[in-house]
């Protein structure tokens, strides 16, 4: 059916519901302050639809093939549930559907829907879901491809699989469910992809997301974040801003890549579950906390230099503080990681002597940070002051016992080059020594008084036989 000209029902109380169906109008339809039980516009062309402020109790149906070149205005709307599955709405210099403190009481389906202009909805209330999956909107140059500042989505939003040139603007919104945008592709280079700011909302997936610009969650609340094999593609300034917002579930931060900078400033996060090669090249983290850590470290055949790997990687970004080391121990300790823990803050105490340090002093610090390193590990590993004392122990009882063993020495027969045979004094070029007693051919049988340290000694001159020591 063709409608020429306006057809005006504002203002009317419909006793039954209005369908339209595969009709086309070549002016607005005007709804405005109407009450239905049901309208149907499925299939239907035409150049506008105000409906402010429009009640239906059912159903109003804006999809399979609806399609408006125009404004489609739902100004302070109440229905019972919006379909605009497969819808089109164009109104490329504006807003494409305009619906500002919108109340649905059940769902609100965009799905598969084509919106050549922004779809705003500032303050609106959804009791049920809002789902534009696989949905494709397009913004006016500079302008936000989706507004939802301040809206309540009872039931979560779905953005999954969703094509959005753009951004999407969720300030102050609260959802009590999940905010998807698992495999989603957001572009608006060089400005905000997406800005949840001070927002209230639960799991909140990124899963193969595909996003150029930046994604900006601050001051927000979340129980989960999933940015698993998500792609933050800009990297000009922060790809993933964080600052100040609490996670109280797990964070999943096992990026496919990211390559501008990741910060974490004053972020309260439950579980960070994270790879190295997901480590972004830039990184805020001065006042980030973690309750637990799940990486590569933390794995039962894990080496090494994976925690050392992830020390080093703290080092690159920001200034030294030490909160950075001393989170990054709580959170080894709370998955009973003693060692890792104990490894982060002997690396926080280095660094906090090694800050602010130049030319000579660098150097007497370094020397004096890593003998109390060796020695103790700065307090954090007492028991090498144990081995340490062991060894002190052991090495002075060896001086001790080699410095009063007795040394047997014999006094020099008659006749003899050396005071005491078997001394540095014998040798080729040993010095002459006067006998003590004078040469005789008949044998000495007389007994010398030695001192109290050498034994007696018989010894006979001409032959040197039979000497005895006892």
């Amino acid at each position: 059916m063709n409608v020429v000209g306006r057809l005006n029902l504002g203002g009317r109380r419909l006793p039954c519901p209005l369908e339209l169906i595969d009709c086309t109008l070549d002016a607005p339809l005007v709804l405005t302050k109407t009450t239905a039980p049901n309208i149907s516009l499925r299939g239907s062309r035409l150049r506008g639809l105000y409906g402010n402020p429009l009640q239906v109790s059912g159903t109003l149906n804006l999809g399979e093939g609806f399609h408006c070149i125009g404004p489609t205005k739902l100004f302070r709307a109440d229905l019972g549930e919006l379909a605009a599955e497969r819808g089109v709405f164009e109104n490329p210099g504006g807003f494409a559907v305009n619906a500002d403190y919108l109340h649905v009481r059940g769902f609100a389906t965009f799905e598969r829907a084509r919106l050549l202009g922004t779809l705003r909805m500032l303050g609106a209330r959804v009791d049920g879901q809002l789902d534009c999956t696989a949905a494709q909107i397009s913004a006016p140059a500079g302008e936000n491809a989706v507004e939802l500042d301040s809206a309540t989505l009872t039931g979560g939003a779905v953005f999954s699989s969703a094509l959005i040139h753009g951004g999407i603007w969720l300030v102050n919104t609260t959802a009590n469910a999940e905010v998807a945008f698992e495999r989603a592709t957001i572009r608006n280079p060089g400005r905000y992809a997406i800005d949840a700011s001070a927002t209230r909302m639960g799991d909140v997936n990124l899963t193969e997301a595909v996003v150029r610009g930046e994604v900006e969650i601050v001051r927000a609340e979340l129980d989960t974040l999933d940015c698993y094999h998500a792609g933050f593609l800009d990297p000009r300034d922060a790809s993933l801003d964080l600052d100040s917002t609490t996670i109280a579930g797990p964070f999943h931060a096992h990026f496919s890549k990211i390559e501008g900078r990741l910060d974490l400033t004053n972020t309260s996060i439950g579980i960070l579950r994270d790879t190295q090669r997901s480590w972004p090249p830039s990184a805020h983290l001065i006042g980030a906390r973690y309750d637990k850590i799940e990486g590569d470290e933390d794995a039962l055949d894990a080496d090494k230099s994976l925690s050392k790997a992830r020390l080093q990687w703290l080092k690159l970004h920001d200034r030294y503080h030490p909160q950075k080391y001393t989170a990054l121990a709580t959170a080894y300790q709370n998955v009973g990681q003693e060692a890792l823990a104990r490894q982060a803050a002997i690396a926080g105490e280095h660094e906090r002597r090694m800050s602010n340090k130049k030319g000579a002093r660098r150097g007497l610090a370094w020397t004096w940070s890593t003998l109390l390193r060796l020695l103790v590990g700065y307090g954090y590993a007492p028991t090498r002051a144990l081995w340490w004392l062991i060894g002190l122990i052991v090495g002075g009882s060896v001086l001790t016992a080699w410095a009063h063993t007795p040394r047997l020495k014999t006094p020099p027969c008659p006749g003899s080059s050396s005071p005491y045979p078997g001394s540095w004094h014998d040798g080729p070029k040993a010095r002459k020594m006067p006998s003590r007693a004078p040469a005789s051919s008949t044998p000495c049988r007389s007994e010398h008084t030695l001192p109290t340290k050498y034994p007696t000694q018989r010894c006979d001159s001409s032959s040197e036989r039979g000497r005895t020591i006892r």
